[in-house]
């Protein structure tokens, strides 16, 4: 009988380390966090057991051998539930949002090109790229990039010597500007505004060819220099007046005026450019057909560049030939002083050598809508009179 009792005692031992082990391993949850305080408790219980069932009381045999076998089944079950309730580690919680996506070629927009350029300038998109013919154009090299697209450099493909800058929109959505542009542009017949040499919305991608000015935009020589000469400013003057004096023959108010969107060429020769904002008046938009997706505007979109925006065109309200009027009055301030004025500024009291008549020209377009010019044209009358020695403009 004492053997028998030491192979039950070895076996029971056994068991209870088995069951030990399995609550460190697979203890977890509740279980887990009170293993601890439970192993000594059951250790204890099963060594008191152990000396009752060797003294001959059988009836601690149960209690003896049982705790064990009690214990490997409370580990076994506190660890499946541990791991069915345990909360997600963070990292399992975050891979959705973090898996790293290999690097592909961004996919063809609708009506552009697929074609993949790195970007040779800032704000480049990198859609095109050297070399790539969008229509009977070739891309030689960036021009720079805008608020609707690229422009680019480009050489005929057939006829040597003929360049051009093709204007690409960056996204479908700006096609209708492109179409816009070209078809305002076209519409303007006069050497101080850049002419349009092609247009073709449905290409792929849409492009505008325009004339190639070989020279810089006005911003960019008032960034260099300062400001002008007061004759050299005056000549610059007259001949962006000129331009949208054309404009505003041909019934379109460019409503974006500033120095950027004026071009000076190696002879000095003045163009007026990006008509992308211009609004066609409603009796000139039949005349418009060619463009199928023109609609009049009632300018009532805030749209420009607000630095040189008129109050109406600021507040939202209605835009006409006034609002460049205005427009201009801060390109002529500003390229005497090489500053926007503030209320009340003129031209000759931070510029020496400034006359008298250019003040007042400044006062009737820096002024309220109701007082100034009606429009370019009548500025441009008012310069042509004061250049032919008549004074003041009236």
């Amino acid at each position: 009988m004492f053997e028998v009792s030491i192979v039950v005692f070895l076996v029971a031992g056994v068991c209870l380390v088995g069951s030990l082990v399995l609550v460190a391993v697979l203890g977890r949850g509740l279980l887990g966090q009170l293993r601890r305080q439970l192993v000594p408790l059951v250790a204890i219980l099963w060594v008191a057991a152990g000396v009752g069932f060797t003294m001959r009381f059988s009836a601690t045999y149960w209690l003896w051998v049982a705790p064990p076998f009690a214990i490997a089944l409370l580990a076994v079950a506190g660890g499946r539930e541990g791991r069915r309730v345990r909360p997600e580690a963070p990292e399992a919680r975050a891979v959705p949002a973090r898996r790293v996506i290999p690097a592909t070629p961004a996919p063809a927009l609708e009506g552009l090109s697929s074609r993949q350029a790195s970007p040779a300038a800032p704000g480049l998109s990198g859609r095109f790229a050297a070399g790539q013919r969008v229509g009977e154009w070739v891309l030689e090299s960036p021009l720079g990039a805008g608020g609707f697209g690229e422009v680019w450099r480009a050489r005929h493909h057939i006829l040597p010597g003929k360049g051009a800058a093709v204007k690409l929109p960056t996204a479908p959505e700006f096609v209708g500007n492109l179409r816009r542009l070209g078809v305002l542009q076209h519409a303007i017949d006069d050497p101080r505004v850049v002419r349009p040499l092609g247009l073709d919305p449905e290409a792929d991608p849409p492009y505008l060819a325009m004339e190639l000015v070989e020279g810089a935009d006005l911003a960019r020589v008032l960034a260099e220099r300062g400001r002008l000469s007061v004759p050299e400013a005056l000549r610059v003057f007259r001949e962006v007046v000129g331009g949208v004096a054309a404009a505003h023959r041909a019934g379109v108010v460019h409503r974006d005026l500033k120095p950027a969107n004026v071009l000076l060429d190696r002879d000095g020769a003045v163009k007026v450019t990006d008509f992308e904002l211009g609004q066609v008046q409603a009796a000139t938009t039949a005349a418009l057909v060619v463009s199928q997706s023109l609609v009049t505007s009632e300018g009532r979109s805030i749209s420009g560049t607000y630095a040189y925006m008129a109050p109406e065109q600021r507040d939202g309200g209605e835009v006409d030939e006034r609002a460049d009027v205005y427009s201009l009055g801060l390109v002529l301030f500003e390229m005497l002083t090489g500053e926007l004025p503030q209320p009340g500024d003129c031209p000759g009291d931070l510029a020496l050598g400034v006359p008298a008549w250019v003040d007042e020209v400044f006062r009737r377009c820096y002024t309220r809508r109701e007082k100034r010019y009606a429009d370019a044209g009548a500025l441009e009358e008012a310069l042509v009179a004061a250049g032919a020695g008549a004074g003041a403009p009236a």
